[in-house]
């Protein structure tokens, strides 16, 4: 697999329709600029393009897919702050759309998938840590 054509960390990264999705995080230069942009990786064609910006700029967020659907969870903004934000691409329709948002503000946490309900939990909220666990459904957007 070829490197990433841009450097960058704290991104999320998820897969959907045969590519790997590299979204937001920060760069790696001087100033370490928030991203909103979307690299993708093809596993037919190997090679590495970019997909429709996410709606803001994020790093330290969470990333999962379902459906052929990637879903941008948290993270931090420009202003350092934590997010409530969630949006979703739709891989199909090349689109993005907010989501209901999380009742807690929050950054470098654990997110998974089971039985279309995404889970997120712990992380680091503008107060500091936090243990709680939170559900969102995704038929319901809730």
């Amino acid at each position: 697999m070829p490197p990433l054509p841009t450097p960058r960390f704290l991104f999320g990264m998820a897969e959907a329709e045969n590519s790997i999705f590299v979204l937001g995080g920060k760069e790696l230069k001087d100033k370490e600029g928030t991203l909103d942009t979307v690299l993708v990786y093809d596993r037919q064609s190997f090679k590495w393009g970019e997909s429709e910006s996410i709606l803001y700029p994020v790093y330290g967020h969470s990333a999962v897919s379902h459906d052929d659907v990637v879903y941008v969870i948290g993270g931090k903004g420009d202003n350092k702050s934590c997010l409530k934000r969630m949006c979703a691409y739709d891989v199909k329709r090349f689109e993005w759309k907010e989501l209901a948002p999380m009742k807690t503000a929050r950054s470098l946490f654990g997110a998974t998938l089971h039985q279309d309900k995404i889970y997120v939990a712990g992380g680091v909220t503008d107060d500091g840590l936090t243990d709680t666990v939170e559900v969102y459904d995704i038929g319901t957007n809730k």
